[in-house]
C-alpha cells in the first residue's frame, strides 16, 4: 500500500508514541505534536483532548471523586481563607465554592482540565494547549490557575 494511503489521526498518533516512550523509556517533549493535533476542550464527560497529556508527565496523584481543599490567595499565602469543593473526573477538574460568607462567590469557580506545567512543577487548570507553555501560573499571573493536589490548595490572587 503507498504511504500516501496511510491516515492517522491524533489521538492514535498520541496513543502509539506514550506507548513507545513508555516501552524504551525515551524522554520525549511530544508538546507541540500533541496541540498541533488538537482542535480545542472537548464538552464535558468527552475523552482529554489529545494536547493535555504529555509521556513525561507524572500521573494525577488523586483519585476521581470529590474534595475538600484549602482556599488559598497567591498574595498573602499564609491568610486563612476558606474551603472549596473540588471534583476531578479523569482530568477534568471542577472548583466550586460551597460555603458562604467568604471572599469567593457562591457556586462555580472553575473547571478545566488538569495539565502537568513542567516549567514551572506544578498542576495547574488548563483551559487551551497554549497553558502548557505559560511564561506564568497561578497567583495573580495571567497564566492558568495553580492546584496544588498534594497539599489539597487551590491558588488565586
Amino acid at each position: 500500500m503507498p504511504t500516501s494511503d496511510l491516515r492517522f489521526d491524533g489521538a492514535w498518533l498520541a496513543s502509539a508514541v506514550r506507548t513507545i516512550v513508555r516501552r524504551h523509556g525515551y524522554r520525549i517533549c511530544l508538546t507541540a505534536l500533541l496541540a498541533a493535533c488538537s482542535t480545542g476542550i472537548p464538552s464535558q464527560g468527552s475523552e482529554p483532548p489529545p494536547w493535555l497529556v504529555v509521556a513525561t508527565e507524572p500521573e494525577v496523584p488523586l483519585a476521581d471523586g470529590h474534595y475538600r481543599f484549602r482556599h488559598r490567595f497567591a498574595e498573602h499565602p499564609d491568610m486563612a481563607s476558606q474551603h472549596v469543593e473540588v471534583r476531578i473526573d479523569g482530568r477534568r477538574v471542577w472548583v466550586r465554592n460551597t460555603e458562604g460568607g467568604g471572599a469567593l462567590p457562591l457556586g462555580a469557580l472553575e473547571e478545566g482540565w488538569l495539565m502537568w506545567h513542567a516549567a514551572a512543577g506544578r498542576w495547574v487548570i488548563a483551559q487551551t494547549a497554549a497553558d502548557r507553555q505559560a511564561p506564568e501560573v497561578g497567583g495573580c499571573s495571567d497564566g492558568p490557575t495553580w492546584i496544588d493536589l498534594q497539599q489539597q490548595v487551590y491558588w488565586t490572587c
